[in-house]
């Protein structure tokens, strides 16, 4: 027995008669197990955070005094369990202005939780928010709406997984 578990075993196929005068040799095939990330992290540059009414610029993304969604996505699978999902960025002058977000599964038909933004501190948070999955997901997203007034811009989304006996990543320092 090795670290990947049970052994698999080699499908051997012996090819009696060639096709069309090839001969096909079979083919070997490894498994091992996957490693489940147990953190994410996604910049405003990255292509699966998407924006309606926000511009990229660089690695953030702006509003730009259209009211929606400014950020949406990143659309990842969690499995059950405890997490923490912190926004990060800088406020312009003209502020929040009740700018709020939720993190959704489903296809945006179960919301998993939801909140106002605050005024980021030294940290540059918006938002920390625990969360708790009852259940595994495949296409989680995290969205910030913002109205016409607000002046924000987000730079980052981090979804990291929590170990609820030490309480590891709960803490926003």
């Amino acid at each position: 027995s090795d670290d990947f578990g049970p052994r698999i075993e080699q499908l051997v196929h012996k090819v009696n008669k060639p096709f069309a005068g090839y001969a096909f040799l079979p083919a070997e095939m490894s498994l091992f197990p996957a490693t489940i990330p147990t953190s994410h992290v996604f910049r405003g540059n990255d292509s699966r955070v998407n924006s309606i009414v926000g511009a990229r610029n660089g690695d953030t993304i702006s509003t730009t005094g259209r009211a929606g969604w400014l950020i949406f996505g990143p659309y990842i699978p969690l499995a059950t369990g405890d997490y923490q999902v912190t926004i990060r960025g800088t406020l312009g002058e003209s502020g929040l202005a009740a700018a709020h977000m939720d993190i959704v599964a489903d296809k945006g038909n179960c919301v998993i939780a939801e909140c106002v933004l605050e005024e980021p501190g030294e940290n540059g948070c918006f938002v920390v928010l625990p969360i708790s999955l009852k259940a595994s997901y495949c296409d989680v997203e995290v969205r910030v709406w913002v109205n016409d007034n607000t002046d924000l811009q987000v730079s980052m989304i981090e979804i990291i997984k929590r170990n609820p006996e030490t309480r590891e990543h709960f803490n926003t320092a």
